[in-house]
This record gives structure tokens, C-alpha cells and sequence, in this order.
């Protein structure tokens, strides 16, 4: 997977609020940016933007993780979503939550599904 971060330019970086991302960029014409998921910057992502830069400028910033390195969280991330999806196929209702303006995340009612 080194070879697919290696066929990307050299990365440059943009820092907020004392978190620093690297970026990495490729190709030339319209800008688009590619976000990963929670699995990080894996091959997959890597080989989509490739594809893509064959006609755009691409920019993948790195979110978390290494480049090109699948993410240990894969398993709890299933976990949640085959929860969401157990409860929603029995047609029950479930509590979400959205972050505030504070960063916190306050408990909603439950919503019912119809």
C-alpha cells in the first residue's frame, strides 16, 4: 500500500485549533476532496483518488491513522450499525443524538419509526 501514498505529490498539511492534517494531492483540472471513512485512509480511498485525478485535483486530507492502513475500528463499527439495523428492521423506536454548539451530545427522545 506504501506504493499507492508514493504515487500521490509530496504532502503538505492544515492545522486548526491546534490539530494538524496532512493532505495529500494529485492530478490537475476541477478540485475535489475526497473524506474517508472511519476505516482511514485505506487502499481503497487511495485507489479511488488515483482514479479520479486521471481528469480532477484531488486532495485526501488525513483524518486519523496512517496512510494507507486500515483502521482497527472496522469490528465496532459493524457492531453499531448491525444494531441500527436490528432495530429498525424490528420497527422499534431508538434514541439518537446530535452535538450541540458546545460539543456535548444531549440525549433526544425517542423517535418512532412509521
Amino acid at each position: 500500500m506504501a506504493g499507492l501514498v508514493d504515487q500521490y505529490e509530496p504532502p503538505w498539511s492544515f492545522a486548526h485549533r491546534d490539530i494538524v492534517h496532512v493532505v495529500y494531492s494529485k492530478g490537475e483540472g476541477p478540485g475535489v476532496v475526497i473524506l474517508h471513512e472511519v476505516f482511514g485512509l485505506d487502499e481503497g480511498c487511495l485507489d479511488f483518488g488515483i482514479e479520479l485525478s486521471k481528469n480532477f485535483r484531488v486532495h485526501i486530507p488525513l483524518l486519523f491513522g496512517a496512510p494507507g492502513v486500515s483502521q482497527k475500528v472496522r469490528n465496532a463499527a459493524h457492531a453499531c450499525i448491525s444494531r441500527e439495523l436490528a432495530v429498525f428492521s424490528s420497527r422499534q423506536s431508538m434514541a439518537f443524538t446530535v452535538p450541540n454548539s458546545l460539543g456535548n451530545f444531549p440525549a433526544l427522545p425517542n423517535l418512532p419509526i412509521t
